[in-house]
């Protein structure tokens, strides 16, 4: 099984191209985090803690019956995925961190280099208890802009992708979960114990035009890490995998070791070039969040779906396509 955990700001709809891709070789899932599109946003400030988001994760894989799975993450769903790393490494069998150094190393730098904060100056502004939803609501604070402007520029996001994202962002509570998980930003990257060494198998991946991130970052990794590769991906920026989304998935499933089943891969682009069915309205359409999946799998995930259903109050938009 491969988990993505997106990133700020991003849903579930950020790992499409992915999840096409390894579909048809490996069980594939894509989560909202809590907050995030249409899955619940707690009220609790406690809820978005690294802790509880962690334990979360954990218990999700648990009731889906895996033992062992890949994790990918970006932003801070990799932020996330170094927590879970160093609290359950049995449980990963490989990481893909996508945008996000260590924690420790990423607090290093919001703490230390001026010139970084000045580049994330937002990440300042998201702390502000009611600000940032006040100057979205006003519509003088354009994140998605900010955060999509440059690559839309020059084409590396097509404009039914940020029709997705402007859709799953359009009102100003679509913005409370996502900003209550950045104001927890710091806690989560205060690591009291920073590993000596994880032993998980890990590949970073970062952005040639990323300006979040001294050109280092990743490379300050090393010293924690027994097992890891980096590659930085030139023409693209924080969110990689939206922007490069063929060269990420080559660096995947190098790392991995899985092949590509090249007629079900040929079926899928078959079936998604029919009348009507365009991905941005597969995904949307009937609520349901399946991208996919096709008949033929139906019938063998139906009794997945109902034991993953305990979690709905966390997880009320959960997308799965999975391969025997």
């Amino acid at each position: 099984m491969i988990l993505f955990l997106h990133g700020f700001p991003e849903f579930w709809y950020s790992w499409k191209q992915q999840m096409r891709e390894f579909s048809s070789t490996e069980w594939v899932v894509a989560l909202d985090l809590p907050g995030y599109g249409d899955s619940e946003g707690p009220v609790r400030a406690d809820a978005y803690t690294v802790d509880a988001l962690v334990s979360l994760v954990q218990e999700f894989i648990s009731l889906l019956g895996r033992d062992q799975c890949v994790l990918v993450g970006s932003d801070y769903g990799a932020l996330i995925g170094w927590h879970l790393l160093q609290r359950s490494p049995q449980t990963f069998s490989h990481f893909v961190s996508i945008s996000q150094p260590l924690p420790n190393i990423m607090l290093d730098i919001l703490d230390k280099s001026v010139h970084h904060k000045l580049k994330q100056w937002r990440c300042y502004l998201y702390q502000l208890p009611w600000l940032p939803e006040y100057l979205i609501a006003g519509g003088d604070l354009d994140i998605l802009c900010a955060e999509y402007g440059d690559a839309q520029r020059r084409g590396r996001i097509s404009p039914e992708d940020m029709q997705a994202y402007l859709f799953a962002f359009s009102r100003t509570e679509d913005w409370r979960g996502p900003l209550s998980h950045q104001r927890q930003l710091f806690a989560a990257c205060n690591w009291a114990s920073p590993p000596d060494r994880l032993a998980v198998p890990t590949l970073l991946v970062s952005g040639g035009r990323d300006r979040s991130l001294p050109v280092d970052a990743m490379y300050r990794c090393l010293p924690h890490l027994v097992d890891c590769r980096i590659q930085m991906v030139t023409d693209a920026g924080r969110h990689v995998q939206v922007e490069q989304p063929a060269q990420v998935n080559n660096l995947i499933r190098d790392f991995i070791g899985v092949l590509p089943d090249e007629p079900e891969r040929q079926l899928a682009a078959a079936d998604e070039s029919g009348p009507g069915r365009s991905l941005l309205g597969r995904a949307l359409e009937g609520g349901q969040g399946w991208l996919g999946a096709g008949n033929a799998l139906y019938n063998r995930t139906v009794e997945r779906i109902n034991t993953a259903a305990a979690l709905g109050e966390r997880y009320t938009r959960t997308v799965m396509m999975l391969q025997d």
